[in-house]
């Protein structure tokens, strides 16, 4: 498939995705505000919500698709993806029983500035939302093989069945006063989610549980896929714990403000990463650089040229857009003012983000790990 065509095709599904995330964002503002269940909620919500964004990403997947392409027949794409999906669920289950039973520590160092009663909130909280982990790694390996076969439009669309489930959970939720159904509602969606593992069987690939196929190569380039993108993401683990310690709703304002930069990101900037992927893979194992070269400019020209205006615009209009969307409810001027101020210094840093994600790809499929790394 055309690679501008691909990128078209996941831009549409992702602002689906973003503009319903945008409609549960609104809802549970509307609903719960600023208050400490929400707080206890959204700290609870920061690891699985990374890894949801790293599949949404295709961070996750990068290195699947790099191995698959690697590899020039159609019939040994299709035997090396089959070989390593039994690598992606161990993952995936191995995340999420280190999360439940971690719980208690994950969330006394995201939330250490919480009291007792929000801090025990967190944990139960957190040990529902891991088992989200374990659907995710079947949409990571869903996401990663279907790109390499040109299929793009799905795969981006599922995070739209994570949202779906939230946003009807979120109404439960505020019916019975109890944001555990939003936790539920976060499982729930992540089920929904696997649904993207149907059209797989077009594909010919079928999903063989057995022996774990484990490569090093693919390994390192996992652990420099995640590292790659690490830094922004840390920042924000590391911006709610130091949010846990301020006054209540803090931690609600900085996340409201990443949702905006996440529209930004995910629409564009990662819709462009994501379908050039495959083509970039392609290039560096056929050694035509020259191509290759070409076609990492455009990659970078088209996300700046985005990158750039909506840094500014979000700097100089985000306060009017943030009362118009979530100004209503228990959402009230004081929250629309804290959460612009959280904006308008994340905005900032889109043009950086979009060219380390831009550049991603090629690292990986070079097995520039150290580089990678180091960078981060």
């Amino acid at each position: 498939m055309n690679s501008v065509r691909s990128t078209t095709y996941i831009a549409i599904a992702t602002a689906l995705s973003r503009i319903l995330g945008f409609v549960r964002d609104m809802v549970i503002a509307w609903m719960f505000g600023a208050s400490w269940q929400i707080d206890a909620f959204f700290v609870a919500f920061r690891i699985p919500n990374l890894v949801r964004r790293l599949v949404a990403e295709g961070t996750l997947s990068l290195p699947l698709v790099s191995v698959i392409m690697s590899y020039r027949q159609k019939e040994e794409q299709k035997e090396i993806a089959q070989r390593l999906f039994s690598l992606y669920i161990v993952a995936g289950l191995s995340l999420t029983l280190f999360g439940i039973v971690a719980a208690p520590a994950i969330a006394g160092v995201l939330g250490f500035g919480f009291s007792a009663h929000i801090y025990s909130l967190s944990v139960v909280l957190l040990r529902i939302m891991f088992i989200y982990c374990l659907c995710a790694s079947f949409v990571a390996y869903a996401m990663g093989v279907l790109n390499t076969q040109g299929v793009f439009f799905m795969p981006a669309l599922s995070p739209v069945l994570l949202n779906v489930g939230i946003i009807l959970f979120c109404y439960i939720a505020y019916v019975y006063s109890n944001v555990m159904w939003l936790a539920a509602g976060v499982v729930v969606g992540g089920i929904l989610q696997c649904i993207v593992l149907i059209p797989l069987y077009k594909t010919g690939v079928r999903l063989n549980i057995g022996r774990v196929y484990a490569r090093v190569d693919m390994l390192h380039m996992i652990v420099a896929s995640v590292m790659g993108v690490a830094v922004y993401h840390i920042n924000v683990l590391v911006n709610t714990m130091m949010a846990s310690t301020l006054a209540q709703g803090s931690v609600s304002y900085l996340y409201y403000a990443d949702r905006f930069i996440e529209i930004v990101s995910g629409v564009f900037i990662i819709s462009i990463s994501n379908a050039f992927h495959p083509q970039v893979s392609q290039l560096w194992a056929k050694k035509e650089y020259k191509h290759l070269q070409k076609t990492l400019n455009k990659m970078l020209q088209a996300s700046l040229f985005i990158a750039f205006p909506a840094s500014i615009g979000l700097i100089v209009t985000g306060k009017v857009i943030l009362a118009t969307f979530f100004e209503h409810g228990n959402f009230f001027s004081h929250e629309t003012l804290m959460t612009y101020k959280a904006l308008a210094c994340a905005a900032a840093g889109i043009p950086a983000f979009a060219v380390v994600r831009i550049c991603m790809p090629l690292f990986i499929s070079m097995r520039a790990s150290a580089f990678v790394n180091s960078i981060s």
